[in-house]
């Protein structure tokens, strides 16, 4: 698994993508965390969107170790082109 944390300041609509430099389409989810502990908000294959409030959040994807570890990943995280 792969897991990256991000803090927003503000208000966001992010899209997220995970490519696998085999072809394997893997699992990605959006988790949001705060007082009440973490609430996985938004789960996709491969790419996602999320309108994401202020705060924490964890960035998963769900990648088999050997990917890990080589580093066939690619975690692309941006802001939504369509409300530019």
């Amino acid at each position: 698994m792969y897991r990256h944390r991000l803090e927003l300041a503000e208000r966001a609509r992010l899209r997220a993508s995970a490519l696998d430099l085999a072809g394997y389409k893997h699992r990605v989810l959006w988790v949001r965390i705060d007082e009440n502990g973490e609430r996985c908000v938004r789960r996709r294959t491969q790419t996602l969107e999320v309108d994401a409030k202020p705060g924490m959040w964890d960035l998963i994807v769900e990648v088999p170790q050997r990917a890990a570890q080589e580093g066939q990943m690619l975690i692309l995280i941006t802001g939504n082109p369509r409300l530019r």
